[in-house]
């Protein structure tokens, strides 16, 4: 922690606020665009219609930030809601320590025949799959040649951030918080995370309806940022279809 401290406080020193904006930008970028609602709302549980260049979006912003291709993770989070705090539970702080919070293993290589089921008739999402490795590195080390400084807060803080959120979400909203409904699990929703974790807090919102595409709403204070975005992206689709309370079978 030490280490970290003094890392920061280097770059404060030599950097201007500007780079921190990007970093947050690019927090916003993979962790709300690409993670929740990309990965989660979109290729988890299908909760709302998008059109393509959104869902190009979604997927290069979600596996640029280290989250896995979307085929991958979409069958993991539905192990996860099948299973959840139960044996089975890929990411269930009963059944797994604090550090697996933080390594997510969405690509195993068991699970390929079933992402091709969902993904074969889209050749882009099979090619992010098979090369997801190769695209990471090759955009990090592309930042990296042409100015540390865009590898550093385009890339490399934002995503930490979102992993060290995205992993204290998982973790804490099975442990702490309060409840909207009554659930077979140990779904919790959590306020601060609500915000922080681009509406990810709202989990026991999210776990009693997993089709919602917007996680809070039930009390005042439930704002979603990642329900904004949905609305700002399906405004743009005349097509779009957001399904308030959508009943939703997940593929399994």
């Amino acid at each position: 922690m030490t280490g970290i401290i003094t890392v920061a406080a280097l770059l404060f020193a030599h950097v201007g606020l500007s780079w921190w904006l990007v970093a947050l930008a690019g927090y916003f970028v993979y962790g709300c665009i690409g993670l929740s609602v990309g990965f989660h709302r979109y290729y988890a549980h299908r909760s709302f219609a998008a059109p393509r260049w959104a869902q190009i979006l979604f997927t290069l912003s979600g596996a640029l930030g280290c989250s896995g291709s979307p085929a991958s993770w979409a069958v993991m989070h539905r192990q996860h809601h099948k299973y959840s705090d139960q044996d089975g539970d890929p990411h269930s702080p009963k059944h797994r320590g604090l550090g697996v919070m933080f390594i997510h293993n969405y690509a195993p290589k068991n699970r390929r025949w079933e992402m091709r089921r969902e993904f074969r008739r889209d050749p882009f999402q099979f090619w992010v799959h098979r090369n997801y490795v190769l695209l990471v590195v090759g955009f990090a080390g592309t930042l990296l040649a042409i100015d540390w400084r865009l590898f550093v807060f385009a890339w490399a803080v934002p995503v930490a951030i979102k992993l060290w959120i995205s992993g204290l979400t998982i973790y804490i909203t099975h442990r702490f918080g309060y409840t909207n409904f009554q659930s077979a699990d140990d779904s919790r929703n959590v306020w601060w995370l609500g915000y922080l974790a681009w509406g990810e807090g709202w989990h026991n919102n999210h776990h009693a309806k997993p089709g919602r595409w917007n996680f809070g709403g039930h009390r005042w204070w439930e704002f979603d940022p990642g329900a904004f975005v949905i609305r700002l992206i399906t405004w743009t689709n005349p097509r779009s279809e957001q399904t308030q309370d959508a009943r939703q079978v997940l593929p399994q």
